[in-house]
């Protein structure tokens, strides 16, 4: 539940643009690149990421810019801690002292 809290305080104080939002706006037809050779289309496009597609599913879902990218630092920042937790419960075998030092 702290990690969850933390978590949160982090992505609503650290609110900036991300760069998978590019990405998500190629993919959802946002941003329209010009008809000749761009290789940042073709990137954008053949590529298949899960960041990707993820934030175009939300700009489809009209979110905000700001929003999705609170979104993206919140599960980032989540899933960083709780590996952190869990590396130093596997070393230290103790399940308290990996929250504190996490």
């Amino acid at each position: 539940f702290f990690i969850f809290i933390l978590s949160i305080f982090f992505s609503i104080s650290y609110s900036f643009d991300q760069i998978a939002i590019e990405g998500g706006l190629v993919i959802a037809d946002i941003v329209k690149y010009p008809d000749d050779f761009s290789v940042m289309k073709v990137f954008y496009k053949n590529s298949w990421t899960i960041v990707n597609q993820f934030t175009a599913i939300l700009l489809k879902l009209n979110f905000s810019n700001l929003t999705i990218s609170r979104i993206l630092i919140f599960l980032t920042t989540y899933l960083y801690f709780f590996g952190i937790f869990f590396i130093i419960k596997s070393i230290t075998k103790k399940l308290f002292l990996a929250f504190i030092l996490k």
